[in-house]
């Protein structure tokens, strides 16, 4: 593993998410960072976290409050002293088994909420190639001859809605998430549209009779016209621009 960097649970990032934690998690990975183990909680370590961050001392302050809250990292009121909690300590503390871990230098996550939602939505579209992969691999021994296309592994559909369920969130706060995490380069995405067949016909449409369709196919909600021909748009096409990594072992 490179120098400076960290295998994070993927869990621990939908466990931010979820309970909206993602700042205070931000802090949590720059003390791994700083010294896995033990450190002193004073004014010095504040003031580095602060600059590290560019917020407030009092916003670090909130985040250690909210890091024991969650038993994530325990404090020594007498010496001052914080013991920086094992990533297995937390996994239990939080409930999840989960193995997969994405790797990252804590030093250069920009946006909170960006990093957490590109680590769930990449573990969830690498598992979703996976699957289709073995999927893949099945139908070709059944029928000899029919090979895949390359390009259809590497890009998956995620719908917000999807997204907002896993993570118990709005598929608004999805919508967002996903979006700044586009922004901060942690995903790619593609539009997605699909050409409207019915009775194997591919449909002509233009601007004025659209909405008159939509009454009458209302499962075609969302559509758009391209050279006079409707196109369903679709999911987004995702594919992760992150390093993830098995592990029975985070520490």
């Amino acid at each position: 593993m490179s120098s400076g960097y960290l295998l994070i649970p993927v869990e621990l990032c939908k466990y931010a998410i979820t309970n909206h934690i993602e700042d205070p998690l931000f802090t949590f990975l720059l003390l791994k960072k700083l010294k896995p183990g033990i450190l002193k909680n004073n004014t010095d370590l504040k003031n580095q976290l602060s600059g590290i961050r560019d917020n407030s001392t009092k916003t670090i302050s909130r985040d250690l409050k909210r890091l024991i809250d969650l038993n994530f990292i325990s404090l020594d009121h007498k010496t001052k002293l914080m013991f920086i909690k094992s990533w297995s300590d937390i996994l239990d503390t939080i409930g999840a088994k989960h193995e997969t871990g994405v790797l990252i230098n804590p030093l250069k996550i920009e946006d909170a909420q960006a990093f957490c939602a590109g680590a769930v939505i990449g573990r969830l579209v690498n598992e979703s190639r996976q699957n289709y992969k073995r999927l893949s691999g099945l139908t070709q021994k059944r029928h000899a001859g029919v090979l895949t296309g390359r390009n259809e592994f590497v890009y998956r559909e995620l719908s917000n809605r999807a997204f907002a369920e896993i993570c118990e969130i709005a598929v608004s706060t999805a919508h967002k998430l996903k979006s700044k995490a586009f922004r901060h380069q942690y995903i790619i995405l593609k539009k997605n549209k699909r050409p409207i067949i019915i009775g194997n016909y591919h449909i002509d449409l233009d601007i004025e009779s659209k909405k008159e369709f939509i009454v009458n196919y209302p499962e075609y909600s969302q559509i758009v016209i391209q050279d006079g021909k409707a196109y369903s748009v679709e999911s987004d096409l995702i594919k992760s621009r992150m390093i993830f990594k098995k592990s029975c072992n985070f520490i």
